[in-house]
């Protein structure tokens, strides 16, 4: 699970894969397109999560040899 905080002048992303990442002293605009966009990117990654869950799911089995 992603999660994105947006501060006065930074924003922060933490997720399972890494500890944070942060991104400090920067204006309020472009710390909201920042954040716009990364909300944007984990939403793609969670369908594209879901689909490939989805497909293993539904991949027919090879019969043993």
């Amino acid at each position: 699970m992603f999660q994105v905080q947006a501060f006065e002048n930074s924003a922060e992303v933490v997720s399972p894969d890494t500890c944070g990442l942060r991104i400090c002293d920067i204006d309020r605009a472009f710390c909201d397109r920042v954040v716009k966009k990364l909300k944007g990117l984990i939403r793609k990654y969670r369908q594209h999560c879901r689909r490939d869950i989805s497909l293993r799911r539904h991949k027919k089995k090879e019969p043993p040899r």
